[in-house]
């Protein structure tokens, strides 16, 4: 579970950051995510995490899908959801906030 704590220090670093023009994360994304590989854990367990944060298109409306999908993670983990409903409820949202939005231009 602390793995989930860190991806969640991780969305309150980003809460932060994402809104700061002056903050590293705008001035360079590059060197921001290098800090946070050699810095914390999060590179090891959930690469893919830093592979998106780093992504130019990666803004605020991805840290809030980051946060629901690391919730769906932690009701898995308490058992308060079965694996494959949130695994459904995050496919929801993907394909409403990206593939739909995308079909339409």
């Amino acid at each position: 579970m602390s793995s989930l704590n860190d991806v969640n220090n991780l969305i309150l670093k980003l809460k932060r950051d994402i809104p700061d023009p002056e903050s590293l994360f705008n001035r360079n994304r590059k060197k921001y995510v290098e800090l946070l590989k050699n810095l914390t854990s999060i590179n090891d367990k959930f690469p893919s995490i830093l592979n998106i944060v780093e992504s130019d298109k990666f803004d605020m409306d991805g840290v809030l899908r980051l946060e629901y999908m690391i919730g769906m993670a932690e009701k898995v983990n308490r058992e308060e959801i079965k694996e494959h409903d949130a695994s459904v409820a995050v496919g929801q949202v993907l394909v409403d906030d990206i593939v739909k939005p995308s079909l339409n231009k």
